[in-house]
């Protein structure tokens, strides 16, 4: 191994690993005294979420009727979610033959001909995204191309907007 200086700091940095590791084991292993966080006023208990898978000849509930969808497309995922709390999500997900490009400008102008606001995107060449917000309902189109075999897919989810 090399010069003595060399052995030196590495001695010293195995030291302060040890130290760092001993600290954080006795931190984190320190009784502490366990809180009932049963009694304060905002504990929530996690809401139930029951996944619905729906017929790919269905369009699911909730996704507007009148969004642009290829006709004669391999459906890869279409399902409703449900929660115990009464939120809801629809999810519809086809290949497509079209360009990202060119679904991308499909969907931005469903959404902009139809009083959907967009509030945010992203315009990647192998990967887009589109949010739109309208009355009570929000929509996110995802585009996506594999880069292993350069197919590419359209998410179209749509959740209530959660103010």
């Amino acid at each position: 191994m090399g010069s003595p200086k060399a052995k030196i700091v590495i001695s010293s940095l195995v030291a302060l690993c040890i130290i760092a590791a001993l600290v954080y084991v006795l931190v984190n292993t320190t009784s502490k005294t366990p809180v009932d966080d049963t009694t304060k006023p905002d504990h929530q208990t996690q809401p139930k979420v029951t996944r619905t898978d729906v017929d790919p000849t269905v369009v699911p509930e909730k996704v507007p009727k009148d969004i642009p969808m290829e006709k004669g497309a391999t459906i890869i995922q279409n399902y409703t979610l449900a929660t115990t709390d009464g939120k809801a999500q629809s999810t519809r997900a086809f290949k497509t033959s079209k360009s990202l490009a060119d679904n991308y400008k499909l969907y931005t102008n469903y959404f902009n001909d139809n009083g959907w606001t967009i509030q945010n995107f992203v315009d990647n060449p192998k990967s887009k995204m589109i949010n739109a917000v309208k009355d009570e309902t929000r929509v996110q189109v995802t585009l996506n191309e594999s880069s292993v075999d350069k197919s590419r897919t359209v998410d179209i989810t749509v959740t209530d907007v959660v103010h």
